[in-house]
């Protein structure tokens, strides 16, 4: 069996050719170096394919791209999801927080085993007390409650003198600010 070649006419349809007979060759044009036989992929297509070829390539980095941004921001998304429901769990616990603070001062050695689990589980779930004894007032994550005065004149009010009820933070979000008296770093809640 032989296979007949087949010849492509102008009307898009295969036609066979008869057997036995042979397509003319086409020569190259020796005369004129810039023209190129007919059939032959030229410089033109060849930039035409590159051209495409570019064009896909910078589409696939744009998606590429979106899609990196898009994990990102969901990514980013989920994390403020979890840091918002671990704060307002952490949030409604306050009350015990401040409960366990209370008996801790009355029998500390009784709580201590308690505390020994709760402190790390607390600071697992990026929990931070705010205890500013001492520290510089900041309006942001204190609530000055009351300030010492000597006799002449008002403390400044600059330092914290005493926490009257500790703050917290939840993965940097501020979940309640410290109660705290307020003076100037000479005066103290004994002094008067």
């Amino acid at each position: 069996m032989s296979a007949e070649p087949t010849v492509i006419v102008d009307d898009d349809r295969v036609q066979p050719e008869p057997a036995g007979t042979t397509p003319p060759a086409v020569a190259p044009d020796t005369e004129r170096p810039d023209v190129q036989p007919e059939g032959t992929p030229g410089d033109d297509a060849a930039a035409t394919i590159a051209a495409e070829r570019d064009e896909h390539l910078d589409a696939l980095r744009r998606l590429q791209a979106e899609f990196d941004n898009y994990r990102k921001r969901v990514r980013r998304e989920q994390d403020a999801d979890t840091a918002r429901v671990a704060a307002t769990v952490i949030d409604r616990l306050l009350p015990v927080l401040d409960a366990f603070d209370a008996a801790r001062t009355h029998h500390p050695e009784a709580l201590a085993p308690i505390d020994g689990i709760l402190h790390p589980a607390l600071v697992a779930l990026g929990v931070e007390r705010i205890d500013p004894t001492g520290e510089r007032f900041d309006p942001e994550a204190h609530e000055a409650v009351a300030v010492d005065v000597d006799d002449e004149t008002a403390a400044g009010g600059e330092t914290v003198s005493e926490v009257l009820r500790p703050g917290y933070r939840c993965r940097g979000r501020l979940l309640r600010p410290a109660m705290v008296r307020v003076g100037d770093a000479g005066t103290g809640a004994s002094e008067g």
